[in-house]
């Protein structure tokens, strides 16, 4: 079911120790998110012209999901998210789901608009800004931001990844914020069982499932004050990561940082499957 009203909050603040900010966003998860039933959800998306990118089966599971629409996939900047290569930072996604066998991969990309723009995750409400086929192994796209972008993404492996009760991709999620202060991290948090995904920084940080990455301390969902932590991400046991304390809820902050401070920077994303 959809809440009538959310009360996200993202949060972002800086790690005193490490130059960089944390991507760690609260998004105020259900600690008890479920998956809704398929059949039960009307989705408003059309189908009929498809957007640059992604194909027609791909897009026919999203609006089976409940999505509300296809993403925007831009081709020139529009001072968000747009595909190319074009910009100050920029995200190269790679299908790796190979194991146990090859999968085709949707890639899923939304941001904030403003500071108040707490629907942006959710999939039935707001229009991500891209949704981009990678049907084979290797198959990339290239994602360009300018600074001070702040969101997250996630992958619809197999046509089988579904939608939470809250809207949110069942999956794991990769977090950014673009700009002097860059971060990403793996964040495991809407679904531990979730597929595989690692992330590698311009200046050789890597997030994954095990490193630098957000865990539910129990459960399979997590997000409320003091539910989850921050692994394998300690200052100075890697180039830019970093590990502090948002000052506001006493929970763990940081990932892999550094990568964005001379005003430009890549980061590589790798979408797995077991």
């Amino acid at each position: 079911m959809l809440f009538s009203k959310f009360t996200l909050t993202i949060v972002t603040a800086l790690v005193s120790t490490v130059a960089s900010a944390p991507a760690q966003f609260d998004w105020n998860v259900p600690d008890d998110g479920k998956v809704d039933d398929l059949v039960t959800i009307n989705a408003n998306l059309n189908c009929g012209k498809l957007m640059r990118g992604l194909n027609k089966g791909d897009c026919e599971y999203m609006q089976k999901i409940g999505f509300i629409g296809q993403g925007i996939n831009a081709q020139s900047n529009n001072g968000k998210a747009w595909i190319g290569n074009n910009a100050p930072y920029t995200f190269t996604f790679i299908n790796r789901a190979t194991q146990p066998s090859p999968v085709p991969v949707i890639i899923v990309v939304w941001v904030r608009d403003n500071a108040n723009d707490y629907y942006s995750m959710d999939m039935r409400r707001k229009r991500p800004y891209i949704t981009f086929s990678l049907p084979k192994v290797g198959d990339k796209v290239t994602i360009s931001m300018p600074a001070n972008v702040n969101g997250a993404f996630a992958a619809l492996n197999n046509r089988q990844t579904t939608l939470s009760n809250t809207g949110q991709i069942y999956n794991t999620w990769g977090e950014f914020s673009t700009g002097q202060w860059a971060t990403i991290d793996v964040s495991r948090e809407i679904n531990m069982g979730g597929n595989v995904m690692e992330m590698k920084a311009s200046n050789g940080c890597v997030t994954n499932m095990s490193r630098c990455v957000f865990k539910c301390k129990r459960g399979n969902t997590c997000g409320a004050k003091n539910s989850y932590v921050l692994e394998n991400c300690a200052s100075g046991s890697q180039p830019g990561a970093g590990h502090g304390t948002d000052p506001s809820t006493g929970d763990p902050s940081g990932g892999c940082g550094g990568w964005g401070y001379s005003g430009k920077g890549h980061v590589d994303v790798f979408l797995g499957r077991h």
